[in-house]
């Protein structure tokens, strides 16, 4: 409809007539006075839908809204609407078999916390007791009981001296140079621990999910004494595991609207 009025106006300046355009108060149409007086009227359709919803039921409820009742005489509107999910949003789009301008979106918006996990799993950051301190109290604020890790953190004492033999075990480590680095306390933090963390922080995706992290210390440098790194393959384990979930609530669509893992 759009190129219809851009092919009318092209034509019109072939012929060297200026059409003036008058207000009209149907933005789906657009009026023109023509040279002669007369009125032309053309259909430009209306602006395309670009819903932004805030939950995934409600984008269920607008796909259930605008597909075919495949169970009833009703006509079908020929929208025939289709979803697609993938990690950043969630897309309905209306109108799959005509225009597919009509779309209703989900944004999904990664929580805190999980883009702390991210940063741990990309940076390998260390940090000394103060710092490791902040990091589970705040950053990581929820995922894990105090009583695992925070707790014992919080008791290590830091002890360095002269050494007459080498000994190598974990919180106790010896250099060439004959200097001794010890980590008081180290018995009681766990090599490894589990961290009950959401993936996002959009209303209604808030699931936690298990993320396995590994406890690194180093007892030769206070400043840098502690890393908690994610194990491989974590992160996109935890996303593949809401994707499923994302997936097994669209299951409950009708049959006549279809979920793709993608983008439209």
């Amino acid at each position: 409809m759009l190129r219809e009025a851009l092919e009318f106006l092209a034509e019109q300046a072939r012929q060297s007539v200026t059409p003036t355009e008058i207000k009209s108060p149907d933005p789906a149409r657009r009026i023109f006075l023509m040279p002669d007086r007369t009125l032309k009227t053309i259909d430009v359709g209306s602006e395309p839908r670009n819903h932004k919803v805030n939950s995934l039921e409600d984008l269920m409820r607008l796909a259930t809204r605008f597909g075919p009742d495949l169970e009833s005489n009703a006509e079908d509107s020929g929208d025939h609407p289709v979803v697609w999910y993938n990690e950043n949003r969630i897309v309905l789009v209306i109108d799959d078999e005509l225009e597919r301008q009509n779309t209703a979106t989900l944004n999904l918006v990664e929580s805190d916390q999980f883009q702390t996990i991210r940063r741990l799993a990309k940076e390998k950051t260390a940090h000394d007791q103060a710092g490791f301190v902040r990091l589970l109290r705040i950053d990581l604020a929820g995922t894990l009981a105090p009583s695992v890790l925070l707790d014992p953190i919080r008791r290590v004492t830091f002890e360095n001296g002269a050494m007459s033999q080498g000994v190598v075990e974990r919180g106790k480590e010896s250099l060439d140079r004959s200097v001794k680095a010890k980590v008081t306390g180290h018995s009681d933090i766990p090599e490894d621990v589990t961290l009950m963390v959401p993936v996002f922080k959009t209303p209604g995706e808030r699931n936690v999910y298990p993320v396995r992290c590994v406890v690194d210390i180093n007892p030769m440098s206070q400043s840098q004494a502690f890393r908690l790194i994610p194990l491989p393959d974590e992160i996109d384990r935890v996303v593949d595991m809401h994707m499923s979930d994302v997936r097994s609530r669209l299951e409950a669509l009708p049959e006549s609207v279809p979920a793709y893992y993608g983008a439209p």
